[in-house]
Order: C-alpha cells, then sequence, then structure tokens
C-alpha cells in the first residue's frame, strides 16, 4: 500500500483514544499522530472499497482468532454482497487458526 501510494498515508489517528494499557494517559499523551493526506484516502478508496458487484463465486477463509483481522469482518463482506444482490455467489467458511495470514498449507490453493 505504501508504495501504490507513493508514500501517502490514508489514515489517521488525530482524536483517537487508545485504552488497555497500564497506564493509557501516559500511552495517549506520548503516542505518535497523524493525518490523513486526502488524496491518498480517496485513491485507496477507490483501489479497495468493496462494490458487492461479483458474479462468479466467491469462497472467503477466516481464521476466527485471527488477531489482525477480525472475524467480525467477514460479516461486512456478506452485507456488502447482499446490498448488491449478489450474496448467492458467496460461500464463508472458518478456521480456528489464531495466527494472520499463517493458515495451514491445505487451506491456500494450489497455483497449477
Amino acid at each position: 500500500m505504501f508504495k501504490r501510494l507513493d508514500g501517502r498515508n490514508p489514515f489517521s489517528n488525530v482524536g483517537v483514544s487508545y485504552d488497555g494499557s497500564h497506564d493509557d494517559r501516559a500511552l495517549n499523551a506520548g503516542v505518535a499522530r497523524f493525518s490523513a493526506d486526502p488524496a491518498a484516502h480517496r485513491d485507496l478508496s477507490y483501489d479497495s472499497d468493496l462494490t458487492g458487484q461479483v458474479s462468479l463465486p466467491v469462497l472467503t477463509l477466516h481464521a476466527i482468532d485471527d488477531p489482525q483481522v477480525f472475524v467480525e469482518h467477514e460479516a461486512a463482506y456478506r452485507a456488502t454482497l447482499q446490498g448488491a444482490g449478489q450474496v448467492r455467489h458467496l460461500v464463508q467458511t472458518f478456521t480456528k487458526e489464531s495466527e494472520h495470514s499463517e493458515l495451514s498449507n491445505s487451506e491456500y490453493a494450489e497455483e497449477q
């Protein structure tokens, strides 16, 4: 993403309050703050926002305990396809892994 956007930042954490540490006040006082570049945000959105316009079967496989991409994202994807009238093309499956991008070998498609 960094290369695709020529180093521009599409994200912001201005106004975000982090919690869960042993000292949230110190955490929030010391965390680096950055603003999004509006053009980078637009370009990323154009490149990656889901439309739900699929015409082929889609199979998703998600690790239930993925620590980086929460399994709840699958519900958002389903809702997007439902909104576009394309949910009939979707099958969602889940695994019990707890790592991101570390599924077992049998869960990755092989190139032919």
